[in-house]
């Protein structure tokens, strides 16, 4: 409540508290400056591990692209693996082919060198062979044709045979072949995942010196975190003492106030007593006063004021005659007047002009008589007045009657304008 409900200052009923107020206000001051360190402290903390923070950045975009091009060659090895394990089951079924045509060879050696020469040469010797039977044996036409037969079956079966074994062949080689280059780049593959593999474990090296570093500054976050939450706790439990206390002092401030407020109350009552009692006083004294006016002479004072004026002048005329024996036969000098400073002052309260030059005394002392002539007439005017109130009273009705439709006749004029 700063100085207190309605701007006064607390009093000495309330200094208990006040003093713990302040204390509690004192304690959560230095425990807002505390937190304020602490937060600059982390914010520092939290500024150097960004640091490293943002050196992980290009490591883990390194690293996750490690990891695409990891996944893309296990990808291609699965691919390659599912291609040979397809070429081996086809292999399985035409080897059982190749070797039924091989079967079919009268030479069935066919590993070793110059196989498709000793098939022809089997060929040729069966050929010979029949041959030399016809030309040995007398053979009859029948069997001789028969013997032909078999010589051209021979032949043609050395020419489709060999041919269908060798190109059956052929394309199992070639089969072969492609698992050898499968296999070929898949080792390949392998020194790539090897060398992925190498840079991947740099990688994580790094990472992890990185991490370490943002750990070790970060470290002391959660010991900062926790001074300042019981800081917070701290203040909180000050301001939750400060409003018991506030609320203890304020119920204090009001009995107090309540008390002035009666102390005032009775004050208030003295002093209207004395007030009146003053009043009192004051009336008795204005009618006293009122008393001794009408007990005094109206005027009294101006016609003395007047005959004192007289007998100045007078004074001055005497003076004025003296001064003119002396200058018989010669002309009177027309000479200026100094009069007293009280003089000037009879002369003012009068309302008369004052004589500034000798020649100026005689209309002074005609216009002083008038004066006191004036004075003593509102004289016997008012002491007819104090013993006829009721008289003058009903006159002075009837003129301001006579005098209001002539104002108004007045203001006609000017209205209609």
């Amino acid at each position: 409540r700063g100085g207190g409900r309605g701007g006064e200052n607390r009093p000495d009923v309330v200094a208990k508290e006040k003093a713990m107020m302040d204390g509690n206000g004192e304690k959560i001051k230095e425990n807002k400056e505390r937190i304020e360190a602490i937060r600059k402290e982390k914010d520092a903390i939290r500024a150097r591990s960004k640091k490293f923070r943002d050196e992980l950045e290009p490591v883990y975009e390194a690293l996750a692209q490690v990891k695409r091009s990891l996944t893309k060659e296990f990808e291609l090895k699965a691919k390659k693996r599912q291609q040979i394990k397809g070429i081996s089951e086809n292999k399985k079924a035409k080897a059982s082919q190749l070797r039924t045509l091989r079967d079919r060879l009268p030479y069935k050696k066919d590993n070793e060198p110059g196989f498709e020469e000793a098939v022809r040469k089997a060929y040729d010797d069966k050929v010979r062979a029949l041959e030399r039977e016809i030309e040995e044996k007398h053979l009859s036409l029948p069997e001789e044709r028969k013997v032909m037969k078999e010589i051209k079956e021979i032949n043609q079966h050395k020419k489709v045979h060999l041919q269908e074994y060798l190109n059956f062949k052929a394309t199992f080689d070639q089969e072969s072949g492609n698992v050898k280059a499968i296999h070929t780049e898949m080792a390949e593959s392998d020194k790539r995942i090897e060398v992925l593999k190498e840079e991947e474990g740099k990688l994580r090296e790094t990472v992890g010196a990185l991490k370490k570093k943002v750990d070790e500054i970060g470290a002391k976050l959660p010991e900062l975190d926790e001074e300042e939450k019981k800081l917070r706790d701290t203040n909180k439990a000050l301001y939750n003492e400060i409003k018991a206390t506030r609320s203890v002092m304020n119920e204090k401030l009001d009995a107090h106030r309540k008390k002035q407020k009666e102390d005032y109350e009775k004050r208030q009552i003295q002093r209207e007593e004395r007030k009146k009692q003053q009043e009192k006083e004051r009336a008795e004294r204005e009618e006293r006063r009122k008393a001794e006016e009408l007990a005094r002479v109206p005027f009294e004072i101006e016609i003395a004021l007047c005959e004192d004026v007289s007998n100045y002048l007078e004074a001055l005329s005497s003076k004025q005659r003296g001064g003119g024996k002396k200058q018989r036969g010669r002309r009177q000098k027309n000479l200026a007047i100094v009069h007293p400073p009280d003089v000037i002052e009879w002369f003012e309260m009068l309302s008369l002009v004052l004589p500034a030059f000798n020649s100026d005394v005689a209309k002074a002392k005609e216009d002083v008589v008038g004066k006191k002539e004036h004075f003593k007439e509102l004289q016997a005017k008012e002491i007819e007045r104090r013993k006829n109130p009721e008289k003058f009273a009903a006159e002075n009705a009837k003129a301001e009657e006579a005098e209001a439709p002539a104002s108004k006749e007045e203001e006609k004029p000017a209205e209609e304008e």
